[in-house]
């Protein structure tokens, strides 16, 4: 297939339980990083709010680990969807 890189694949994974998977993702990418392997994407994180429903949500670069938010504050009683 022309323009199709067999060495930059790209994964899907499907999981029915978002905060245990995140949690998952964030262990085992901390774990990769410390062993010296060299990441590249986003993960997301959600920080719950204890006077809010929905919470913050941001994107972590493996690469840089830099924070990105994607989420918009729009109040206590937001009923708003989430990635």
């Amino acid at each position: 297939m022309q323009g199709v890189r067999a060495d930059c694949p790209i994964t899907a994974i499907v999981y029915s339980n978002g905060a245990e998977f995140e949690a998952f993702l964030q262990e085992i990418t901390t774990i990769m990083a410390e062993r010296g392997v060299r990441l590249a994407g986003l993960v997301q994180l959600s920080e719950k709010k204890p006077d809010r429903v929905k919470c913050d949500m941001h994107l972590r670069d493996l690469a840089s680990g830099e924070l990105h938010s994607i989420s918009d504050d729009r109040g206590p009683h937001s009923r708003g969807c989430v990635l």
